[in-house]
């Protein structure tokens, strides 16, 4: 599926405007938790079709480029910062909506993901030169149980599998971490 003719530039503009509008909604439904529990799917859904899109649209633009170890450090840099303006904002916004009622609270903050959504699709809408206009389509045959096989006959793998593993591995992170 190529949305808009983009390819992965198509998932993150068509997502993050369905994203856009689904937090436009989920601030004027009621907060209950029923509300609440289908906004989380739904608006997880969507931003990671985006990410989905961001993703792929890096390996393809870092594989042209030959610059694959650049491209997952710089990506991973950029997350981690990325990562870090969430948790400053939401220690703001958490004060600033301290005082206001519980309804009030989560259309602000529903209306804030919609402007972040918003501006991710305009972001994948911009098309700068100097990084797409060398960037072709590709087009390769799909075999799984081949690209399987051959990932696991690679030697190289089975190091950095378990690093991998131990890396991803932090029980207690995100949430409970904060606290």
């Amino acid at each position: 599926w190529n949305p808009f003719g983009r390819r992965d530039r198509g998932y993150m503009m068509l997502f993050g405007v369905v994203g856009a509008i689904l937090y436009g909604i989920f601030a004027f439904v009621p907060a209950s938790q029923p509300s609440l529990i289908l906004a989380v799917v739904m608006l997880t859904a969507a931003f990671l079709f985006v990410q989905s899109g961001q993703t792929g649209l890096g390996a393809t633009i870092a594989r042209q480029h030959v610059m694959t170890g650049q491209m997952s450090s710089a990506l991973n840099i950029a997350a981690s910062v990325a990562g870090l303006i969430p948790l400053c904002l939401g220690g703001y916004l958490s004060t600033f909506l301290e005082g206001e009622k519980a309804e009030i609270a989560a259309r602000i903050l529903f209306l804030t993901g919609g402007v972040a959504m918003a501006g991710v699709a305009l972001y994948a809408a911009w098309r700068p030169r100097v990084v797409y206009d060398n960037v072709h389509a590709e087009t390769r045959e799909f075999h799984p149980l081949q690209d399987f096989a051959r990932l696991f006959t690679h030697w190289p793998v089975y190091p950095a599998l378990p690093i991998w593993f131990l890396w991803n591995f932090a029980p207690g992170s995100v949430t409970p971490l904060q606290y």
